[in-house]
Parts: structure tokens; sequence; C-alpha cells
């Protein structure tokens, strides 16, 4: 059986190790003991038994922003688990696929024409549920214990039941989220306006207005960012004040953003570029060209993946160089990405599934 396993080494049955990530063709394989994550101010580090560091994820600004980080805790928990390499390379799901999530073993995608969203599962690259939602579905968030889905209400999924537990009214034409710990931030495009919900509670707490059509949100362990579609610019929100501390101008229409562990990196859609952004001081810092029409980034801890929806490809950047590695051809329509710890599964708008590639 193929394997390929996420732990800091495979022990093959003559006695005889590889390292992680390799994909071998051997069924007397067996995972050694799971490895210990340390988190340090200069990022996280995955080590075996003996101390030696298997994986190491760049930080810069310390455990209370890097452990934010969504890649992070769902790291944690796909870490000496056994994946099977077998069965297609994509999936397919609803119709017109955006949005993309990971829960710690299962893909989630947002299927925006079938009003309803698909649960993959990792190890056998089959749908095994579909859950109907409220409007059509755009984006989608985990926050360690629910799936959070937009559409035109934000709709709470119990991913044990695959039902929905709730729905909360924002503001709008909502689409992207970010979780920062205690609220889930949303961005209402058509109202100029961000939601701060309670997810305890299950309501709106706070709504603040952001002018040019906020579309993506990403937290950096400090600070909400609401990328701004219709003005070229990004919002930084003080998550204690709920108030605009800054909005540094970036490339034209800006729509996803991710947080690397120390810099932001904001999509802009018709600039056809990424702009990387120092969180401490509101400023760009380089700008990186990249295919025609991106939409949507994630992070695989090394890399940022930027879906390129125009030219069908993915433009592969070193987070330590700041440069194209590679570019990655993909289906049609590419739109929003998810790592689950070793795969970056990619949603093909237009061909209604979900991609699957190897990101280690």
């Amino acid at each position: 059986m193929e394997k390929i396993v996420q732990a800091d080494k495979l022990v093959k049955s003559d006695g005889s190790s590889l390292p992680i990530g390799h994909i071998v063709e051997d069924e007397g394989a067996a995972v050694t003991q799971r490895p210990n994550i340390n988190f340090t101010g200069a990022g996280v580090s995955v080590a075996d038994a003996g101390g030696k560091t298997v994986i190491t994820i760049p930080g810069g600004v310390g455990g209370s922003s890097i452990d934010r980080i969504n890649y992070i805790p769902l790291l944690a928990l796909t870490l000496g688990k056994t994946y099977y390499n077998k069965g297609p390379t994509s999936v397919s799901v609803g119709s017109q696929p955006q949005g993309v999530a990971f829960d710690g073993s299962h893909i989630w995608s947002a299927n925006n024409s079938s009003n309803n969203i698909s649960k993959i599962d990792i190890a056998t690259n089959s749908v095994v549920a579909t859950v109907s939602v409220t409007g059509a579905p755009k984006y989608l968030v985990f926050d360690g214990s629910h799936l959070w889905v937009s559409s035109t209400v934000i709709s709470k999924i119990d991913i044990s039941t695959n039902s929905v537990l709730t729905t909360v009214s924002v503001g709008f034409n909502p689409i992207g989220m970010a979780f920062d710990g205690t609220y889930l931030w949303v961005a209402n495009q058509g109202s100029d306006t961000v939601s701060k919900i309670d997810i305890t509670t299950n309501s709106v707490v706070n709504t603040i207005a952001v002018t040019g059509a906020p579309y993506g949100v990403a937290f950096d362990g400090t600070y909400i960012w609401v990328t701004q579609s219709g003005s070229s610019s990004v919002s930084c929100i003080d998550t204690l004040t709920d108030t605009i501390i800054s909005s540094p101008g970036v490339g034209s229409i800006p729509t996803d953003a991710v947080f690397d562990g120390a810099y932001l990196w904001v999509v802009n859609s018709s600039g056809n570029s990424v702009s990387r952004i120092n969180v401490n001081t509101f400023t760009v810092l380089s700008t990186v060209a990249v295919g025609t029409g991106p939409i949507g980034i994630a992070t695989s801890g090394t890399h940022l993946w930027v879906i390129n929806r125009l030219s069908n490809n993915i433009s592969k950047i070193s987070i330590a160089s700041g440069s194209v590695d590679s570019i990655i051809s993909t289906g049609i329509a590419p739109y929003y990405a998810a790592f689950d710890g070793i795969h970056m599964w990619v949603s093909n708008y237009n061909a209604s599934v979900i991609a699957r590639f190897l990101a280690i």
C-alpha cells in the first residue's frame, strides 16, 4: 500500500527510515512516535523523540502571534497520522466550489451554486457528507470546534453531526472571515462593514464601518486586517477597541489575505500581484508579480500558494526569499485553497472539483 506519512520519519520493515512526507511502497511500514511541537520566537519546530528538528515553520513575531495562525493548531492535529496516496487527485463536489477549509481531519468546500458544503475525508479522498446551508456559500473558517460558512447569513456547522446549529445575520453580501481565538470577524462587502461575532453566544457584538467594499479578512495574532476591494487598501483593526488604526494602500482590487507568522500577504486581483506588509509598521515592504486574476491565498508554512483564477494556475512563493518558486497548473478557474499539513486543496470553480497537491 502506498502511503504518505505525516510524522517525524517513516520506519520501514528493514529498520531503515525515510524523512517526513516521503512516498513509499511498503506494506510493513509503521509510523514512529508522535513528534514534539515547539513554539518559539523564531517560529515553530517539530522534532522527533531524539530532539532532531524535522520541520521548521518560520515565525518572527513570537509565540503569541504564531499560535493564532490557522495552520499551526491543524498541523498539531495531523502530525503522526497516516495518509493514503491512492485514489484520485481531485474530488468531485457540488457546483462551483469557492471556499475551502480544513478541520483537522476533513476538508470542506463551499459549493456556491449548490447551496451546500461538502465534507471530504482526506484519507480516502471522498465526500462523506453534504450539508445544505442558507443561500450561496462563499467562504469557510474553522474555529477549532465548529465550521463557519458565509452566504446571505453566517452558518455555524457542527462538524460531528454535519448539521447547521444556527445562523447569524450580518451585513449585505458577507464574504471573507477570520477567527481571532474568541470572535469571528466577517467582511460585509455590500454594506461597507465588518461584523464581530461572539462564537459562544452566536451573536453580533459590534459592527465596524470599513469603506471600500471589504472582501477578505486575516488575523495576525494582534490585529484584524480587512482587504478593501473597492479602494485598493487594507484596513487594520485593533481587536481591543474595534477601531481602524491604519489603512495602507496595496494593489488594485485586493481580495484574500493570509498571515505567515511575520508578515501579512494581500492578493491584488486586478494588479496580478501580492503585497507583503509589515504588521508592526503597517507598511508595504514588497510586491510580488503572480499569475492573472489572483483571488485566493494560503500558506503551507514555508510557501505561499496564490490561486490565479484567470490563468488557471498557482504561483508558489517562497516565504524566505519572497519570490515565485514555481507555477503549478490547476483545473478551470481555481478559487481558494486550504492546507491539511501535507497537501494543498484547491477549489476549481468551473470544474466543480477540489484538487489536491502535495505541498511539503
